[in-house]
């Protein structure tokens, strides 16, 4: 027959386990829901910057577009003042070219200064569009690993759930032992 400092002693090494086991899933638990909110951090500083992305990138080529339609104005304008001074009178123009120092000559350098400007912010445009492309292009990189991300911590939220069930299983368990000990020591 087994004396009650046996079973006293068995149950002590039941219940010592079984505390072990949930000192172990408590802190497996708490480090599972650590790397979860370092997920859910990432995932959201990833979305932010790719919201920056597309809302400088619109800008961008908001301001390329504004740039040409500015260029092709000054051009219409340009071409506008330059086919009503060429409908003047043969003797109006040689009246004006003799009265200005830069006569006809100064026109077209002054549109090529013109478009060479323009071409410049338009290249300048440009290249920042470029650069914020590439820039574009690596975070969608980074967005297409988000997607590994958010497998890994459904993984992650999946074993926190079911280490919190063992958890409660265990907890009952060592309740369940300790009640039938109390029991057995009672009716002896």
């Amino acid at each position: 027959m087994i004396s009650d400092s046996d079973s006293d002693s068995e149950s002590d090494k039941v219940n010592s386990a079984i505390n072990e086991e949930l000192v172990e899933l408590t802190s497996e638990i708490s480090l599972k829901q650590k790397l979860i909110e370092e997920l859910e951090t990432s995932q959201k500083r990833l979305q932010t910057m790719k919201h920056q992305y597309e809302t400088k990138l619109m800008a961008l080529e908001q301001r390329i577009v504004s740039t040409q339609e500015e260029r092709d104005k000054v051009f219409k304008i340009r071409n506008t003042k330059r086919a009503n001074f060429c409908i003047k009178t043969f003797f109006q123009v040689l009246k004006n070219m003799v009265n200005s120092k830069a006569g006809l000559g100064g026109q077209p350098d002054s549109i090529n200064k013109i478009k060479q400007e323009y071409q410049d912010r338009l290249e300048k445009l440009q290249s920042e569009v470029k650069k914020l492309k590439t820039a574009q292009k690596e975070h969608a990189k980074l967005l297409k690993n988000q997607s590994q991300y958010q497998r890994q911590m459904e993984k992650l939220k999946s074993e926190v759930l079911e280490m919190k069930r063992s958890k409660v299983l265990i907890f009952l368990k060592n309740r369940s032992n300790l009640i039938l000990s109390l029991s057995s020591k009672n009716h002896s």
